[in-house]
């Protein structure tokens, strides 16, 4: 069962793939030029949609970089109190977790898009 919300590249693919290891009917050729044109468009797409994230997380990571400096040297003067340094980290931690997270999930879904776009190119006869 193909989920609602499953990409047409990712049913093509699916379809190709299966039709290639004798486990599914024939692809019909038409259907299979359109899913990678159309997913030829996606990758563009996110292939700047991901560097321009990259560089965003980037930029992030370095304020809060700074931020854990500030920290540090304020922990290092006498007398400073702990429990503020340790809450103060722990929220840069978990921004910079958050951040890092977020760019994992676009790379991932460009990922699997690559991919597709791989078997796809194989059954048009591409590659």
């Amino acid at each position: 069962a193909v989920a609602a919300d499953t990409a047409p590249s990712a049913v093509a693919a699916a379809k190709a793939l299966a039709a290639a290891e004798g486990r599914g009917p024939p692809v019909v050729m038409a259907e299979m030029v359109h899913a990678h044109d159309e997913l030829i468009n996606v990758i563009l797409e996110e292939e700047e949609d991901v560097i321009a994230a990259h560089r965003q997380q980037i930029e992030a990571t370095m304020e809060l970089v700074k931020k854990e400096m500030a920290l540090l040297a304020e922990v290092d003067k006498p007398g400073s109190a702990i429990d503020v340094y340790v809450e103060r980290l722990a929220e840069v931690l978990a921004r910079k977790a958050a951040s890092i997270a977020a760019l994992q999930e676009r790379v991932s879904k460009f990922q699997t898009h690559l991919k597709e776009e791989e078997v796809l190119s194989r059954t048009v006869g591409l590659h």
